[in-house]
């Protein structure tokens, strides 16, 4: 192919590219009359122009706003003075949150027809694995949605499980730092004064600040003190 020939048919890919990029629906003047092509998530030829146009706006009515295609590699030949074809491959980043679609790699072929009205797309085959596609779908928006909508259950699931456990996890820090910390207590009746002021038994205090409990009984020490009849003395 002519260097010049060359650089014309690279510029109407660029431009079918950035048209299809921004949703310019002034794309599909540019399909040939006798036009051929196939979808990404299709599985019929299409050999009807008008067909293919509203094919095209369905896609563009289905994700509006403008979309970023990242190109990765390019042929274009020339197999005869009217005729080119175009090879592209290309990523497509859609203006959602998704890191699947973006990961994937596109295959376009374009045969350019050189007409009385100048060069026009007379063939488009689109090659996308986009195999979630539902019906009357070209990207699989629904699958997403659910998908998404399915992650986000489960993120708030798991946020308030955290929470949870956040907040029994302060809980007891704060009591490991009650039981930490210095503790004013009488030398003579052994009561315990707390941040108030205020005197409590040592029975009080730690069942207010703990979830201790206590069971009553008496030392050794203390059994002949209060019951000397019942104190054996040691042989």
């Amino acid at each position: 192919m002519e260097a010049g020939n060359h650089q014309e048919i690279r510029q109407l890919l660029d431009d079918y590219l950035q048209m299809y990029a921004s949703r310019d629906d002034r794309l599909t003047a540019n399909f040939s009359e006798d036009f051929t092509g196939f979808t990404g998530g299709g599985d019929f030829l299409v050999q009807d122009r008008e067909e293919w146009v509203a094919i095209t706006r369905q896609d563009f009515a289905q994700i509006k706003d403008p979309i970023r295609i990242e190109l990765k590699d390019l042929a274009i030949q020339s197999l005869a003075e009217t005729i080119a074809v175009a090879t592209s491959f290309f990523t497509i980043h859609l203006p959602i949150k998704d890191h699947v679609l973006s990961r994937e790699t596109a295959r376009l072929v374009l045969i350019f027809r050189k007409e009385d009205a100048g060069w026009k797309i007379s063939h488009s085959s689109i090659s996308i694995p986009y195999y979630l596609v539902q019906e009357g779908e070209v990207y699989p928006l629904k699958e997403l949605v659910e998908r998404n909508c399915s992650l986000e259950t489960v993120v708030a699931e798991r946020t308030t499980e955290l929470h949870a456990q956040n907040l029994a996890l302060s809980e007891a820090m704060a009591k490991v730092r009650t039981l930490r910390s210095l503790v004013p207590i009488c030398s003579a009746c052994k009561k315990i004064r707390d941040d108030a002021g205020f005197w409590h038994q040592v029975e009080a205090y730690v069942h207010a600040h703990t979830e201790a409990e206590f069971t009553h009984g008496l030392c050794p020490q203390c059994i002949p003190r209060y019951f000397p009849k019942l104190h054996t003395p040691e042989k």
